[in-house]
Parts: C-alpha cells; sequence; structure tokens
C-alpha cells in the first residue's frame, strides 16, 4: 500500500488517519505540502533510502496547522539504529 506521489492535490485536507493501513511502508514526499493538515495519524517513519520519494519526519515541521501526529515505525532493520530527532510541542 501507499499513498498517491500527487497527494499535495489534496489541498484542503485536514484529517487523514492512516492507522490501519498495516501494509503502508513509506510515506509519499508530498506529504509534507499539506499545509492545511491538522492531523495525520499513523505517519510512517521507515528506513526507505530514496529521499526523493519519501516524506521524512522533520519535513513536517512546517505544517503550521498540525496539532496531532501520530507516528509508526517500520524498518527492515534494527530498531536500535534510529535516532528521533524532531520533536513539535503545541502549547493551548
Amino acid at each position: 500500500e501507499k499513498l498517491p506521489e500527487k497527494i499535495d492535490s489534496l489541498e484542503k485536507l485536514i484529517y487523514l488517519d492512516m492507522t490501519g493501513c498495516y501494509m503502508m511502508d513509506r510515506m509519499a514526499k508530498r506529504m509534507s505540502w499539506l499545509d492545511n493538515s491538522e492531523v495525520l495519524k499513523g505517519f510512517v517513519v521507515s528506513d526507505a533510502t530514496d529521499d526523493e520519494k519519501v516524506c521524512l519526519l522533520a519535513e513536517l515541521k512546517h505544517l503550521k496547522k498540525l496539532r496531532k501526529l501520530s507516528i509508526t515505525i517500520k524498518c527492515s532493520t534494527r530498531i536500535g539504529k534510529w535516532k528521533i530527532l524532531y520533536s513539535r510541542t503545541k502549547k493551548a
């Protein structure tokens, strides 16, 4: 399973829940262009190496309206290699 590469055409998308998409192994690069996103559930952090087609967690930092983000970690290598360097807090 994968999201369409041109997901950014859904400019008004506010809420996206991918928590039940267990076969999804990466996020489309243009996911970070969804400027109206407020909720992204099940964002997949993976060890995919194609940086031109994969949205990285750090690329979501400019989504100013984002208030809820949940992640799923998928990798084919040991989880110990992961360092999550991005954190975001929003004061109520």
